[in-house]
Order: C-alpha cells, then structure tokens, then sequence
C-alpha cells in the first residue's frame, strides 16, 4: 500500500467534503461543536433560490446545502428544511410528522 502525501490527502479530504450535506441557520437542539457536525455547517446562502420552492434564502431560516452536477462541474443546491424533507419523504409523510408533533409544526412554520 503506497502513502500519500499531505497534499493529496488535504485534495481527497476535500473532495469528500464537497460530497457531503451541509447544512446552514440555528443549530437543532443541540451543540453543533460536541456533537462532530459543525465541519458541515456553512453560512446561509441568504437570497439564493431554494431549489424546491424556488423561494429565496432568508436569514435565519434552516437548510441543507447538497452537492449539485452542473455543466461547469460540482456545485451546491440549497433547500430550506422543510423543503428538503419533502424532497425526501414525500408531502403525506411529513404532513403526518408535523401532525403528530407540534414543536416541529411551529418550527416548520411557512416562510
């Protein structure tokens, strides 16, 4: 097995990082600096269209960022919470989870 050298592990690391959900806004209930999630957290990419609504980034608001292949390469989708559950779980789903918990209902709260 052969080594690599710094640069090519820096080059790796980065790669994989850009690979991974980030997510953006107050953190959820917890200390993102114990709980070994703050290297994904990034700022809020305030006016940008979330690529499910199409309604622009505010501040304040919570999100995922993921990776996105474009023409010029990789770049990054961002999606406000709610949204992004949609995408994943469908509408029935998530209208059931907010039914059945009121603290996510109020922090789901439409923008």
């Amino acid at each position: 097995m052969s080594e690599q050298t710094g640069g090519e592990s820096d080059e790796h690391g980065a790669l994989l990082d850009s690979m991974n959900l980030h997510w953006f806004g107050p953190s959820w209930h917890h200390d993102p600096n114990t709980s070994g999630v703050a290297r994904q957290r990034v700022d809020p990419p305030v006016g940008e269209p979330c690529a499910y609504c199409l309604t622009p980034i505010r501040p304040g608001q919570r999100g995922m960022t993921i990776p996105k292949l474009t023409s010029d390469g990789v770049s990054r989708a961002a999606y406000h919470v709610l949204c992004f559950l949609l995408m994943i779980l469908g509408p029935d789903h998530v209208a059931q989870m907010l039914e059945e918990n009121a603290e996510l209902a109020t922090e789901f709260r439409p923008w």
